[in-house]
């Protein structure tokens, strides 16, 4: 499972239990690049799928939509093509040899990052 290769992936199990957030046809919200000692990459998107048992809290307030913050450390290449505003999106990630490789592809964009390590910053909901 994709988000196994964060460092503290227990995080979206909690919420999505046995489940998986889904990567295909996602929202994209945001994609932030910060140079404060390693240089890092924060991705928002919100999947298509919601957790079929989401915290009370959610519910509670009628959130049905998802949205996970995924932050990359030490980030060792990067390309960013046609970065005009886009919504859906394909979000691929996989660890080839030392590196985490992740891409977002739509037809407006298509974003690369190589990178060492992947952290769950924030999921919360709306």
């Amino acid at each position: 499972m994709w988000y196994q290769l964060a460092e503290d992936y227990k995080a979206i199990e909690a919420v999505y239990g046995p489940e998986m957030p889904a990567l295909q046809g996602g929202l994209l919200h945001e994609v932030n690049f910060e140079f404060n000692g390693y240089t890092q990459v924060v991705i928002r998107f919100s999947p298509l799928n919601s957790p079929s048992k989401p915290p009370l809290k959610w519910t509670a307030n009628g959130f049905n939509t998802v949205s996970i913050s995924l932050r990359r450390i030490n980030i060792k290449a990067a390309s960013l093509q046609g970065a005009t505003f886009c919504r859906h999106c394909d979000i691929t990630l996989v660890r080839r040899a030392e590196h985490l490789v992740l891409k977002v592809e739509a037809p407006e964009l298509q974003l690369t990052i190589e990178f060492e390590w992947l952290f769950v910053d924030k999921i919360s909901a709306y």
